[in-house]
């Protein structure tokens, strides 16, 4: 990062006020700044003429970008003049001219406390520290739980913080007044760089840097300074540390992840799902490792990758690029398959979910069986079967489908169940096969499709009667043969629903083939 006028400029006025009139290029790069010396010339150099130098020494050319210094009573001599000035109080401008010396320095110091830093220990709180004493802001660092991972208060800003931290994560009251204020607010989540944040106050500027790892929102570092302070400078430098607390936030999620896996936790998932006995009390500790807890709400994904696909994944990777997909998740590879258990209680909202489900499974060339959610981790091995056989129900009844819910084929496990052991013409109501076969010797009385529409249509005469495309007295003629054939009661609704399984087990009963 280079040290321009801007950055200057910036550093100047938190210190003293400064006037600027004429033309200058806020976005020259400064390498030195010195004294001026009569000669000038030197290319980025920033040259200090102070006061006391003024009956001394020859104005210095147009050429040169020259920092006029003089004292209150005194800078009123020098309005009609442009140039770049900075006006101290009477009596300090010895002073303000070491002060302004050491700001390159000083700057270049700032820069080396990061780069050590964030290639040594990383450590986020550190880093903090360091750049709130150097540019005299808050800063804090917000995870997607609205828990504090560090903060840094400044009791030398010249503005009143809205809060300073004193617990590990934001009350209603704060996270309202820290980011529900825009009516955008979910849009924030998708910005990337510096973003300023609609706080309505006059006193100070709130601004934002979104931290990713691969897509995934992971944490914001929010940087609060006063309104004097708003300007490019300033952003050059907010946008520099957001660069790095990026690169070391993102270091400090791998580590974190790291330590998950060796924590156990991928262990209890295999052995739940495997049936193996797991002592709870054991287990409790290793979820706690992760944050999770057992009665959090969960779901299991199946992920069957295409035999053929040509995307080049592993398994081993498949699970990675799952995991950082889709937030708090495990996946675990189970023979050629994935298995996935996601904690609803702490994951990115549904609607995310859905958009991203259905691009990943296109990119990965794959699909998925879903459960239905859960609310004990123990009980992993059962939903991952209905994640199995969503994916399997799925696949056979809509093969053009990317993903599948095990509440939409609820009704089709049920059949499947029940015709393992017996016929399905064995199961049907003893109704639905007499009319069956009283029609095969009848053609045309259609008696089997009459009873189907009527259950199809809520039991409805005049809705039924429209389906078939017949008279109403047509479809009441043939409802009084029904009856006569087998006698069956609209009230029990036992026997209704039988014979409505009935045409679910044999739908060619019901289209009259």
């Amino acid at each position: 990062m280079d040290f321009t006028v801007s950055i200057l400029d910036y550093q100047l006025n938190r210190l003293y006020r400064t006037e600027h009139r004429g033309s200058w290029n806020h976005r020259m790069i400064l390498k030195q700044i010195l004294l001026w010396d009569n000669t000038g010339g030197r290319e980025n150099a920033l040259y200090l003429f102070p006061q006391f130098l003024q009956n001394v020494m020859r104005r210095p050319s147009a050429h040169d970008l020259v920092l006029y210094i003089l004292e209150e009573s005194s800078a009123g001599k020098c309005r009609e003049q442009d140039g770049y000035f900075l006006i101290c109080p009477d009596g300090c401008l010895l002073d303000a001219f070491n002060r302004v010396l050491r700001l390159y320095d000083e700057f270049r110091t700032w820069l080396w406390e990061l780069q050590e830093l964030s290639t040594s220990s990383r450590n986020l709180q550190k880093l903090l520290d360091c750049s709130s004493a150097y540019l005299d802001i808050s800063l804090i660092i917000v995870d997607y739980e609205f828990q504090f991972v560090a903060f840094s208060d400044r009791e030398s800003c010249s503005f009143r913080q809205i809060f300073f931290p004193e617990k590990g994560r934001m009350d209603l009251d704060e996270i309202q007044q820290l980011y529900m204020n825009d009516r955008n607010f979910d849009e924030t989540y998708t910005r990337e760089g510096l973003t300023p944040y609609p706080i309505a106050s006059e006193e100070f500027r709130n601004y934002y840097v979104n931290i990713y790892y691969r897509r995934q929102y992971l944490a914001r570092l929010l940087l609060l300074l006063p309104t004097s302070a708003d300007c490019p400078g300033s952003h050059l430098l907010m946008e520099h540390l957001g660069e790095v607390l990026t690169s070391c936030y993102q270091y400090y999620y791998e580590t974190k992840m790291s330590e998950l896996r060796s924590s156990g936790i991928y262990e209890l998932f295999r052995a739940l799902l495997n049936g193996d006995e797991v002592s709870r009390e054991q287990a409790d500790r290793t979820l706690q490792t992760a944050g999770w807890r057992p009665a959090h709400t969960y779901q299991i994904l199946k992920f069957q990758p295409e035999r053929h696909s040509s995307s080049g994944f592993s398994l081993d990777y498949f699970c990675i690029q799952v995991e950082n997909t889709f937030s708090e998740c495990l996946a675990v590879q189970a023979e050629h398959s994935i298995f996935c258990v996601r904690n609803l209680s702490l994951a990115e909202d549904a609607d995310t979910f859905r958009t991203e489900l259905p691009y990943f499974l296109r990119e990965s060339l794959c699909r998925a069986g879903i459960s239905n959610t859960f609310a004990d981790f123990f009980q992993c091995a059962l939903y991952a079967a209905e994640a199995s056989e969503a994916l399997v129900l799925g696949s056979q009844a809509a093969p053009t489908f990317w993903y599948y819910n095990f509440s939409d084929f609820t009704l089709e496990y049920i059949l499947k169940k029940a015709t393992e052991s017996y016929p399905a013409r064995e199961l049907c109501h003893p109704a639905v096969r007499t009319l069956y076969d009283y029609d095969a010797v009848h053609p045309g009385s259609a008696l089997t499709e009459t009873l189907y529409q009527y259950l199809q249509q809520g039991l409805s005469a005049s809705r039924a009667a429209e389906a078939l495309h017949v008279h109403r007295t047509t479809f009441l003629y043939r409802m009084r043969k029904i009856r006569q054939l087998c006698p069956f009661r609209e009230e029990d609704m036992q026997e209704i629903l039988r014979m409505g399984l009935s045409f679910c087990l044999c739908p060619e009963l019901g289209t009259g083939e």
